[in-house]
């Protein structure tokens, strides 16, 4: 179990890197450790159930294999508004100090999920991790990053339960001078060869891969009933793994589920067909838990893949 970071901080197996040469500016973020965007950061834990053996030269097979994951955005804005709730530091450590991660991570086994984006942080700088190199670059009063590294014990829970996990970075920087796509692939990659990266060029229903350093599609879309799959051959569009990142709810981790049982079914089969995986964003709760309404709906994706894999012979 490896986790990167920006920070050098070595503790059991997690592994925090080192913040790379410079901050970047206007970045578009996916997966990242810990990279600010004017002083802002988004971190997503990729969190796997089952290990997968995975060779270095197509490092994102193991996705084609998982098929489905589920995506949660732990933020202190967003739950303030859905919550209709005062969230500063002090209410921020009660609620990271309190969710129970064990629940959270037989939650999303129960669910037949193969992995887990989890959001460390966004736009608000409020984070669920501790970041000492952070805090002195912001130069807050008082720190926004928790107590508790959330991250970690998550990762103990989900080891516990087979899950894998790592940090990947995905800034947008098209030139020869580092920091640049390679430079950040390369960083990433350095604790754990077989990290997968993806590059996020925001949305754009046509799957298509931004460039040649990222392993697999981010692939994010707004409208699950427009998704476009061309020139695919094998499970991938030029050369990358084919995956997909809707929400279920009414809009990104907020909301009632907006899709009928069938149209679940249907968009996650589309996927499947292709050789892709996909991955449903789901609304989370200020105690950890992700709402039933989407654990019933998660539920049924589950099963789509696991009757579609009999039918496969698998």
């Amino acid at each position: 179990m490896k986790f990167y970071q920006e920070e050098k901080k070595i503790t059991g197996d997690c592994i925090k890197i080192k913040n790379r040469k410079k901050l970047i500016e206007r970045s578009v973020i996916w997966q990242t450790i810990k990279i600010v965007k004017y002083f802002k950061f988004i971190v997503l834990i990729f969190l796997l159930i089952v290990s997968f053996s995975v060779r270095a030269q197509d490092r994102a097979s193991w996705l084609r294999e998982a098929k489905f994951g589920v995506m949660t955005h732990y933020l202190q804005d967003w739950l303030s508004r859905t919550e209709n709730k005062k969230i500063d530091i002090i209410e921020w450590n009660k609620l990271v100090d309190n969710i129970n991660v064990n629940e959270l991570a037989e939650e999303v086994k129960s669910v037949g999920a193969k992995y887990m984006f989890f959001t460390i942080g966004q736009n608000s700088g409020y984070y669920v991790s501790p970041n000492a190199t952070y805090d002195k670059i912001v130069a807050h009063d008082t720190s926004r990053c928790s107590r508790r590294d959330l991250i970690a014990d998550i990762g103990v829970a989900l080891h516990k339960l087979g899950f894998d996990g790592c940090y990947w970075p995905n800034i947008m920087y098209r030139n020869e001078t580092e920091p640049n796509f390679k430079s950040f692939a390369k960083a990433a990659r350095s604790g754990n060869p077989n990290s997968i990266i993806a590059f996020n060029p925001g949305v754009f229903y046509r799957l298509q891969s931004p460039g040649p350093y990222e392993d697999y599609l981010a692939g994010e879309i707004n409208k699950a009933d427009s998704i476009s799959i061309k020139r695919d051959y094998d499970g991938k569009i030029d050369g990358k793994q084919i995956h997909v990142l809707c929400f279920l709810g009414e809009r990104w981790g907020m909301g009632s589920p907006r899709f009928s049982n069938e149209q679940i079914i249907s968009y996650t089969e589309l996927l499947l067909n292709s050789g892709g995986a996909i991955t449903w964003d789901v609304p989370i709760q200020s105690n950890g838990h992700i709402y039933q309404p989407f654990i019933d709906q998660l539920k049924i994706i589950g099963k789509t893949v696991v009757d579609f894999e009999k039918q496969k012979g698998k």
